[in-house]
C-alpha cells in the first residue's frame, strides 16, 4: 500500500490538563462509561492550538492540531444528533491486549508520535486489513485523551456512526478495540489504491466516462454523509481510495480524522483541511455547512478534467493561503464543454449558491453526453479517418454537387462510428 493511502497526524503540543491524581480518580468512571453505555458521546473543546505543516501528494498539507477537552463534562455532555452508538459488532475491552490476539501486523504504512497506520492480517482467515492504532499506558492514555492530544474521540463517533450506517462509497470501521493501553480502529483493506495513484497510472489523462463515474460515487458518498450529518472537511486525491485494483466503481472515501457533526460548534470552529481543496469560509472563519465539501470536491472534478490543480501546485504555503482564502482560483482553458464548466464553477462558487451533492447528481452534465475528447483520443481518431477514407478527388468534375453531399455524409457517420468505437 502506498504511504499515502491513509492520512496521519502530525506531532502534537498542546496544554497539560488535569493533575496525575484527578485523571486516576476519573479512570474508573471512563471505562466503565464506554463499556456499559455503549456510547460515545460528543466532547465539548476549549480552545484552538497551534497548527502544523505536513507535505504528502507532493505539496503541503495544512492541519490543525487539537484543542483540549472539557473533561468535567464529558460524561454529561450530549448532543442528540450527534450521538454515535457503538456497534454490539465492535469489540470493546481493557484488560487484556485483544486486537494483537485477533490480528497480526504486517508492516507500519505510516507512523506519528502517537498513532501509526498498519497493515494486517485476521488471525484464522489471513484477510489484509488496515488499522489505525494508539498506544500509551493507562495513565498516559486517560490524559491523552482528556488533554486532546490527538482528535480521536470525534474520529471514532463519525466511524461508529458510518459502521451503523455503511454506504458502499465509504470505507467501512470493522473492529474498535479501545484497551488498557491501545485503541485501535480497523478497516477494510483499499487493495486499489488512492485518486492520486490512479491518476498517476493514467497520466492524468481520463475519459468522459470515467471522470462521471468517479464524481458520481464521490457525490453519493457525500449525499449519504450528509444524512448522517458529517460533514468530512478534508476531501482529497489521497482520501478517495479504490477498494479493487483497476476497478472505478470500488471508489470509498477514507479518513475521518478531520470529520464533525453538523451541530458540533466547538469542533467547527478549529480550522482542518488541506489547502488547495479546502473551502474559503473554513480559512475565513466563516460559518459553513456541508457545502464546503462541495468544493472540495469541485477541486478534484478539475483535476480529474484537466489534470491541473485550481491553484498552483508549487506556492509558497502563505500564498497559497491566500489564494484559497480568496477562492482567487483559475479554471484550466482545456475545459470547454458548457455542461462541464457549469457543474465546476457552481462547486466552486460562494457558499450562499453552492449546490449540494443531491443537486450536483442532478445536473445535466451526468445526463447529456459529453461529445469532448482527450488530445490522445483526437490524434487515433485523425489517424485512422486519414488511413480509411480516401482523399476527394476534383470534388466539382465529374461529379455532381448532389453526389458529393451524400459522399461527405458518409464521411460523417463513419467518424462518428469511429468515435463511439474509440469512446467504448
Amino acid at each position: 500500500m502506498s504511504t499515502q493511502n491513509l492520512n496521519l497526524h502530525h506531532q502534537y503540543s498542546s496544554k497539560e490538563g488535569s493533575n496525575k491524581f484527578q485523571i486516576k480518580n476519573q479512570l474508573s468512571s471512563v471505562f466503565q462509561y464506554i463499556q456499559y453505555q455503549e456510547e460515545i458521546g460528543p466532547v465539548l473543546k476549549q480552545q484552538q492550538s497551534n497548527r502544523t505543516i505536513q507535505e504528502t501528494e507532493n505539496r503541503f498539507i495544512s492541519y490543525s492540531n487539537t484543542s483540549i477537552y472539557s473533561n468535567q463534562k464529558y460524561l454529561e455532555s450530549y448532543d442528540k444528533n450527534s450521538k454515535a452508538t457503538v456497534s454490539t459488532k465492535m469489540m470493546i475491552a481493557y484488560n487484556e491486549c485483544h486486537f494483537y490476539k485477533k490480528y497480526m501486523v504486517e508492516r507500519i504504512v505510516k507512523q506519528s508520535k502517537q498513532c501509526k497506520v498498519v497493515l494486517c492480517q485476521e488471525i484464522g482467515s489471513n484477510q489484509k486489513k488496515v488499522a489505525k492504532i494508539y498506544e500509551g499506558k493507562m495513565i498516559n492514555f486517560v490524559k491523552f485523551i482528556f488533554t486532546q492530544q490527538e482528535d480521536i474521540v470525534p474520529e471514532i463517533q463519525t466511524n461508529c456512526k458510518l459502521s451503523n450506517f455503511p454506504h458502499r462509497n465509504i470505507i467501512s470501521l470493522i473492529d474498535l478495540f479501545i484497551e488498557h493501553e491501545l485503541i485501535a480502529l480497523v478497516f477494510e483493506y483499499q487493495e486499489g489504491g488512492t485518486l492520486y495513484d490512479f491518476l498517476v497510472q493514467k497520466q492524468f489523462q481520463l475519459t468522459d466516462s470515467e471522470v462521471k463515474i468517479i464524481m458520481k460515487q464521490i457525490l453519493k458518498g457525500l449525499r449519504h454523509l450528509q444524512k448522517q450529518e458529517i460533514i468530512h472537511r478534508d476531501i482529497k486525491l489521497d482520501n478517495i481510495m479504490f477498494t479493487e485494483f483497476n476497478n472505478i466503481k470500488s471508489l470509498k472515501i477514507i479518513d475521518f480524522g478531520c470529520a464533525a457533526f453538523i451541530n458540533d460548534s466547538k469542533a467547527k470552529s478549529i480550522k482542518c483541511g488541506t489547502l488547495g481543496y479546502i473551502a474559503p469560509e473554513i480559512l475565513n472563519d466563516q460559518y459553513y455547512d456541508y457545502s464546503s465539501d462541495i468544493y472540495s470536491v469541485g477541486s478534484i472534478f478539475h483535476i480529474l478534467l484537466s489534470g491541473t490543480r485550481i491553484y498552483p501546485q508549487f506556492l509558497e504555503q502563505k500564498q497559497l493561503k491566500d489564494l484559497n482564502s480568496q477562492n482567487a482560483y483559475k479554471l484550466n482553458k482545456s475545459i470547454t464543454c458548457p455542461l462541464t464548466l457549469d457543474l465546476l464553477k457552481s462547486m466552486l462558487s460562494q457558499q450562499s449558491t453552492r449546490p449540494k451533492a443531491n443537486c450536483c447528481l442532478k445536473h445535466e452534465y451526468f445526463i447529456k453526453p459529453d461529445l469532448s475528447i482527450t488530445n490522445q483520443q483526437s490524434s487515433i481518431l485523425l489517424k485512422t479517418l486519414k488511413n480509411a477514407i480516401p482523399k476527394i478527388k476534383k470534388p466539382f468534375s465529374k461529379m455532381t454537387i448532389f453526389q458529393n453531399c451524400i459522399k461527405l455524409h458518409l464521411y460523417y457517420y463513419y467518424f462518428l462510428y469511429q468515435y463511439a468505437k474509440q469512446k467504448s
